[in-house]
């Protein structure tokens, strides 16, 4: 069973720490948020999703590449990493 967390109009830190909760607990979960429309971006990259078969079933952010995901991490004002 899928392990969903509806984050929708949650400040930018809480859906970050549900997500991490749930992975603490479940080992995996589904997110889903409204990203775009707060002016947050998500970077995927593509040889992983590529890997795992996700690359179709992509709906929120962008396909990337590691490259582009560095440099935008590196250049950024603040990450949130799980």
């Amino acid at each position: 069973m899928k392990e969903e967390i509806h984050a929708r109009g949650l400040a930018c830190a809480q859906p970050v720490i549900m997500a991490k909760k749930k992975i603490k607990e479940k080992g995996h979960c589904i997110v889903i948020v409204d990203n775009e429309n707060q002016g947050i971006g998500i970077l995927s990259c593509g040889t992983y999703l590529n890997y795992f078969g996700l690359k179709d079933s992509l709906t929120v952010g962008v396909v990337s590449n590691m490259y582009d995901i560095a440099e935008t991490m590196l250049s950024a004002g603040r990450v949130i990493r799980i």
